[in-house]
Order: structure tokens, then C-alpha cells, then sequence
């Protein structure tokens, strides 16, 4: 069985919306670094390679 994407995942932590302000954000030049420490200060989330992966599409490739 394939896993279930993006918000239907049980350990998502981000939101559709969240993955389309990353990436506008990056989009408008801003460092992935800088996206990630307001990130982790709203949404809690951890690691600045979530991010990355998001902004780049990597993961939430179902997102635009």
C-alpha cells in the first residue's frame, strides 16, 4: 500500500499552505535557513532538511 501524501499522512508537519509560503519565500530569494528558523518558531518543526526537501520539491511534489 503507497503512503499517503502530504497532509493525509499521520506524521505530516507541515500543510499544503505552509509548503506554498515556503516556496514563495524561497522563490523571493530568502535562505533556507532563515525559512526554517520562522518555521521552527510557528510550526515546531525540527530540522531545516524538511524544509529544504519542501521548497525543492522533493517532497509535496503534489503541491503547486
Amino acid at each position: 500500500m503507497a503512503a499517503k501524501p502530504g497532509e493525509k499522512h499521520h506524521r505530516a508537519k507541515l500543510l499544503e499552505e505552509d509548503v506554498r509560503e515556503i516556496r514563495k519565500r524561497r522563490a523571493d530569494g530568502e535562505s533556507i535557513e532563515s525559512i526554517w528558523l520562522s518555521t521552527f518558531l510557528e510550526l515546531g518543526i525540527e530540522s531545516s532538511s524538511t524544509i529544504g526537501m519542501a521548497a525543492r520539491g522533493r517532497t509535496w511534489r503534489h503541491v503547486t
